[in-house]
């Protein structure tokens, strides 16, 4: 960044203030010199100049690099390339899903590479990251070549949320929480927040993106430990949780729904090893599982009765032993962890099971769950592996199971 000692010219200043304005609903009086001039950097750099914004004259006097149609409001950012593409599909046949534990240290881990983890699942048409811990623009200046790599493999709609302190802004323009999302293919529409009352601000743990024939929903839902103020945030999100996937199912009825990520929660008492939580032990109240009180399996089970969602992997998979989380490199190598990341999704999306006829309509299904456990918990990686869906038109008859 620019020397503190070094002052930005006016003009660029007062582009600095309204950009920071829209994007962070920060004052420019809150932040320390040296966040003001990288924050010049960053525009000079990186940001779009909207044609009808009052600031376009101002940046296009300082020959501003843009790129098309990004919008920045309050802590979310959407990128959409006007580019062609070499998908042909309106709605993703590959939907993975991840618990990066910090999007910019995985981009710089040899170990933990992000460009390593999509190639790994195939160059999936839509890749979603949870708690990446930084801000659009953070990610921008510390993850070199991300930009064009994305083009380079046909991600031309990337879309990112984060939460930002005043403090964390001060300090290196970074957040906690924070989603992600990747796509080769376009959604008919992006909600950032929970969709029966889209939010700016809040802890940014969903975004969703609507497609021709599909709904998908990524999730980093907030850990309970089973104390308060944690458990009863928890609680607070269980119940917005509901009422959002509620009123996609409603609100969506030609669509089928995937909701997927880091959910937090251990449906069966399969999905944990004695041990799993040996390290936090002494945070917790005694005899405590996170994810397994009563009100996670209620809240859990809720959902599942009102949305007439499905676990993917525990039908699909008949419920085989597939961990997704490892608390250290010692307890991977033990394989001694929980499975808190799942994928839900619509009952119509899984009636691939039955016997079919020529004459039987096709339909958008879920052939395989999949996962890659090689590519979390090891020293250097998240403590988290990627998760995913692969779909397909096929045609359909309703399974016994779901009948």
């Amino acid at each position: 960044t620019t020397p503190q000692d070094k002052p930005a010219p006016r003009a660029h200043n007062n582009l600095a203030a309204h950009f920071l304005r829209l994007a962070t609903n920060t004052p420019l009086p809150n932040l320390s010199e040296s966040a003001r001039q990288f924050t010049i950097e960053i525009i000079r750099e990186h940001a779009s100049i909207s044609p009808d914004s009052d600031w376009t004259k101002a940046a296009k006097m300082y020959n501003l690099t843009t790129i098309p149609k990004i919008t920045s409001s309050s802590h979310t950012v959407s990128r959409e390339l006007d580019k062609p593409t070499v998908r042909t599909s309106k709605d993703p046949l590959h939907c993975w899903f991840h618990n990066v534990n910090g999007f910019v240290t995985r981009w710089n881990e040899p170990k933990g590479d992000i460009k390593k983890i999509i190639a790994e699942a195939g160059f999936p048409d839509f890749f979603a990251f949870q708690e990446t811990k930084a801000s659009w623009f953070t990610i921008l200046s510390k993850c070199p070549g991300l930009l064009e790599w994305l083009e380079a493999h046909g991600y031309n709609y990337t879309y990112c949320s984060w939460s930002t302190r005043a403090e964390e802004l001060e300090k290196n323009l970074s957040g906690f929480a924070g989603i992600l999302v990747i796509s080769r293919i376009k959604p008919v529409s992006v909600v950032y927040g929970f969709a029966h009352k889209p939010s700016e601000g809040g802890d940014a743990r969903l975004i969703t993106a609507i497609f021709a024939n599909i709904v998908v929903s990524c999730c980093y839902a907030p850990y309970n430990n089973q104390l308060s103020p944690r458990m009863q945030a928890r609680k607070k999100w269980d119940t917005e949780v509901l009422e959002h996937c509620s009123h996609i199912t409603s609100a969506h009825t030609g669509k089928s729904f995937i909701y997927g990520g880091d959910l937090n929660v251990l449906p069966s008492i399969e999905d944990v090893d004695h041990g799993a939580f040996s390290n936090l032990r002494q945070t917790l109240p005694p005899g405590a599982t996170p994810g397994r009180s009563q009100d996670d399996l209620e809240a859990y089970s809720k959902l599942l009765e009102r949305t007439g969602m499905i676990n993917v992997k525990s039908f699909l998979n008949h419920g085989a032993r597939l961990r997704t989380q490892w608390i250290s490199p010692s307890h991977k190598a033990a394989d001694i962890g929980q499975t808190c990341d799942h994928i839900l999704a619509t009952k119509n999306l899984i009636n691939n099971t039955g016997r079919s006829t020529e004459d039987t309509p096709l339909a958008l299904q879920i052939v395989a769950f999949k996962i890659k456990q090689k590519l979390g918990g090891h020293k250097g990686q998240s403590d988290h592996c990627p998760i995913g869906v692969e779909l397909n038109w096929t045609r359909p008859t309703p399974s016994k199971a779901l009948q």
